[in-house]
């Protein structure tokens, strides 16, 4: 059996990084691990911050770190070098991750990646959130969450359908099936400071837009 590990496992991969976000998270609570993957490595080189470890063939950074532990990987494989980070965190006994630098960037299949990501993540018992400077993505199932200071709340189905409830919001939902071939549940605003969204059936993206 895997020992748990309470900490938050946080990985920085190569796509648009926004290290202010990524310096508020740290001081709100310390990261047990820090992952670069790939390219990754090079956002936290400009904070002068050297990751726990280095997932990646170094086919985006051009060399291979010699000033952190590394975990190489062949050039040619089935995982992204975020997914095989987030394996590793797995592995490490991690249940919350944070993956920054995830969104944007040049190459909009990796973005996609990145949402499949968090839906692994969700099927092997932990939670992630996709983290830039404009929004927070997380994926949520059977559960509910309280969102403060959002400027927009979205909600899409990850599932062929969903089950959604929205309150304290503009436009509220209750126990609305919504379906991922339909955009319903885009860009909705809080009504006052605080809301809730709950799923109960089906999977979902939220996405937090400040």
């Amino acid at each position: 059996m895997k020992n748990k590990n309470d900490g938050i496992c946080r990985i920085v991969s190569a796509g648009t990084f926004s290290a202010e976000e990524f310096s508020k998270r740290l001081k709100k609570e310390n990261s047990s691990l820090l992952i670069a993957a790939d390219a990754g490595y090079l956002h936290l080189e400009k904070l002068g911050i050297i990751p726990d470890l280095f997932v990646g063939d170094a086919d985006s950074l051009g060399f291979m770190p010699e000033n952190t532990e590394i975990v190489a990987l062949p050039a040619e494989k089935d995982d992204t070098d975020t997914m095989a980070a987030v394996k590793k965190g797995l592995d490490l006994g991690f249940s919350r991750f944070e993956l920054f630098a995830s969104l944007g960037g040049k190459r909009f299949s990796h973005s996609l990646a990145n949402l499949q990501t968090l839906l692994f993540l969700k099927e092997n018992g932990a939670d992630g959130e996709l983290i830039d400077e404009n929004c927070t993505v997380k994926v949520l199932r059977n559960e509910t969450a309280k969102i403060e200071n959002a400027k927009f709340i979205s909600v899409f189905a990850a599932s062929e359908e969903a089950t959604v409830s929205e309150r304290g919001v503009k436009y509220p939902l209750e126990n609305h099936r919504i379906i991922n071939c339909f955009p319903l549940g885009v860009s909705n605003e809080p009504a006052d400071g605080v809301c809730e969204i709950e799923v109960t059936s089906g999977v979902v993206f939220l996405v937090i837009e400040k």
